[in-house]
């Protein structure tokens, strides 16, 4: 009878300890478990900056790029706004030449009217 009670607390031990075991395994890999989910939050993390700051440079580039384009618009607006200025100056300049000639011929014709007017007269 002694020996069966002793046979049963030593079965209930070894069980106690095998249970314990299983429960610090279990633990251990709980622990190994939030570890490596921590280290792939971690990277995660990491990863996830790394492409927000990839997206910032790209999009600092693109302003840049943005940024060039309409400098260069600007650019190709003042060139065009100062051909147009210079062909309305050279338009205006042309004019003026040629009412001066024609004001010329128109001189000249009188002229000349008048002299053989004169002329047929005398």
């Amino acid at each position: 009878m002694v020996m069966m009670m002793m046979m049963m607390m030593v079965m209930m031990v070894m069980v106690m300890v095998v249970v314990v075991m299983v429960m610090m395994v279990m633990v251990v890999m709980v622990m190994m478990m939030m570890v490596m989910v921590m280290v792939v939050m971690v990277v995660v993390v990491v990863v996830m900056m790394v492409m927000v700051m990839m997206m910032m440079m790209m999009v600092m580039m693109v302003m840049v790029m943005v940024m060039v384009v309409m400098m260069m618009m600007v650019m190709v607006m003042v060139v065009m706004v100062m051909v147009v200025m210079v062909m309305m100056v050279m338009q205006q300049w042309i004019m003026a030449e040629r009412r001066k000639q024609m004001t010329d011929i128109l001189q000249g014709v009188m002229t000349k009217t008048f002299d053989d007017a004169i002329a047929y007269w005398v």
